[in-house]
This record gives structure tokens, sequence and C-alpha cells, in this order.
């Protein structure tokens, strides 16, 4: 039987606040997500091969994320746009090496509606090149907010600048990025919650793949001797088990926190998975409130704020 069509996104962003025209800056941002308005670096073309693998992601994202109280939304090929160092001006190359220096992969930037792949990639590594595409995927389905600014100061890197055209008027107007996923921006310029953030979305990047990469077929081979390597190195030489997936330390942090509320919370919560999925949710769904009641539930008046600051990020290091 052929899958019910699931509702889409018309862009990643959910909500603009602290304005009378906010459908007029949804239709902005939508505008921005159809007609692929990005930043001035030149793009290598793709191939086939990830076309292909880029809409077999998108096909399966939209009823996982669904699961997570989301409206998903329809990335196509020309939302991920790939960096060609090649082309590059000599300005443009430092740009680009000193991005890789800081080791950044790829990043979903929501004022452009599209991810930015900043690393190379190789062809006969298709299934770590999947799993960096499925992380950024995920990014762009959470959960974005915007607000109107009073003023055109303190222009932040995430923040977006745009001009507003009408009949009796044009006008700049500031729109400051107030959420994204998890991650609360504050007035000091830090970003609650920002490694707490990343762990929730490489935890879904781990049940993804887990759950649908099998069924990719240009994917089969390397999951094959992945598999096979893994078994060989548990089970021979007692090494860690290879793995292509990141944020070690942030996940492992997570992993304690689900466990300690799980344990305190046995009477409300049937699994640790119930706990990590409403952590998932507020991340997807923008469902904030739930998850702030368990934690202040669990550890006290405050502590939710606490999390949000022992998990931030500055602005430099996001």
């Amino acid at each position: 039987m052929e899958k019910a069509k699931l509702n889409r996104r018309e862009s990643s962003i959910s909500r603009v606040l602290k304005t009378e025209d906010e459908e007029k800056f949804l239709q902005y941002f939508k505008d921005m997500f159809e007609n692929r308005q990005f930043l001035n670096l030149p793009e290598k073309e793709k191939a086939p091969f990830l076309q292909e693998l880029i809409k077999n992601i998108n096909d399966y994202m939209g009823e996982f994320v669904a699961q997570y109280g989301t409206t998903p939304v329809d990335i196509k090929d020309k939302h991920i746009y790939f960096i060609d160092r090649s082309k590059a001006t000599e300005n443009e190359k430092k740009k680009i090496d000193e991005t890789r220096i800081m080791g950044v992969q790829a990043v979903f930037a929501p004022q452009a509606q599209g991810v930015v792949m900043w690393e190379e990639y190789d062809e006969d590594k298709k299934l770590e090149l999947a799993t960096v595409l499925t992380h950024e995927m995920l990014h762009f389905n959470s959960f974005f907010v915007y607000e109107e600014s009073e003023g055109l100061v303190n222009k932040r890197p995430e923040d977006l600048l745009i001009c507003i055209q009408t009949e009796d008027y044009e006008k700049d107007i500031l729109l400051r990025r107030r959420r994204g996923g998890l991650k609360v921006l504050t007035k000091e310029k830090d970003i609650y919650f920002g490694y707490l953030d990343e762990a929730v979305i490489e935890e879904l990047t781990i049940r993804f793949s887990e759950e649908y990469f099998s069924h990719i077929d240009m994917l089969s081979k390397e999951l094959e001797e992945e598999n096979q390597l893994n078994h060989n190195f548990s089970s021979e030489t007692r090494c860690k088990p290879i793995s292509r997936y990141t944020y070690d330390k942030e996940r492992e942090d997570l992993h304690e926190l689900v466990n300690e509320i799980y344990k305190k919370n046995k009477d409300a919560f049937g699994s640790k998975e119930d706990i990590f999925n409403v952590f998932a949710k507020a991340v997807l769904g923008g469902q904030l409130l739930p998850l702030a009641r368990l934690i202040e539930k669990t550890y006290g008046k405050g502590s939710f704020r606490i999390l949000g600051k022992i998990t931030a990020k500055s602005v430099q290091e996001s």
C-alpha cells in the first residue's frame, strides 16, 4: 500500500514573534526556501549519486521527524551547497581554509535556508557523507523562531537584516534568531543548550541511520563492511567499535542525564527512550515546556536554566 503523503513546512522557520507582520515574514522565508538564496561562494556541481542520496534521505526523513511532533521540510538537492575550493578566489580560499581548520564539516544556515558542506567528500565513503547530511538535515527540520528587533544595532551572524517593500514604504528590519532546535539565544550572546542540542541531533542521526540506511542501495556495501569491522573489533580485539558518529562527550553526558531522569521518574515513563523523546520533541517539535517541567520536577526550581547555562555554546563557537 502506498504511504500517505505527509504535509510539509514551507520553510524551516516555524514562527516570527514580536511583530504584526508574521505572515509576511514567513512568506519571505518561504520565498527564500523556494528560490535558493545562498552565500556568495563557488559551488561544486553535484554528481548524480549525490542528488539520489539527498532525495533518499529526505524521503525517509519525513516520517521519521513527524513522530517527534514536527511537520517536515521538503529538502531538495538545491538546498545542499557543496563548496568548490578550486574555483574560489584567494580571499574565499582563506575563509574556506579557516572554517575547515576549525573542524567544521557542514552547517545548516536558517538565514539562508540551506546546508553548507565545507569539507571535500570521498565518493568511496558515501556512508560517512550520508551521516553528515542526515545530521544537518535534522537541524533543517528543527524548530526555528525569529523575532522582530526594535532596532538595527548589534546584529549577530545568526540574525537576518531584510528589506521590506510595500506600495507605501521601504524599510530595513532586523530579525533576531530566538530559537533553533533546543538552542535558545540569549541577550548575553550565549547559546543556551547548544551542546545538548547537538547531542540530541546526533542521537537522532544514529536512530535514523540504523532504521533507514539499510534501505538505501548505494550504502549497502559500506554498511556490510562496517558491521563486519565492528564485529571483529568487539569480539576479537576488545577495542571500541568503529563509529562515524560525533559529539561523543556530549552524547555521553546526555545518556547520563536521561538515565538519571528515568531513575527518578519511573512512575511516569515506561523507558529511557520515552525520556529521550521529550528532548527530541523539544528540538524538532518546539515542545520546550514539557522538557522544562520534567527537568524542574527532577532537579528543582531553576534547574532548567542551569542546564541551559552549563550546556551553552558561545556565538563564536557556534
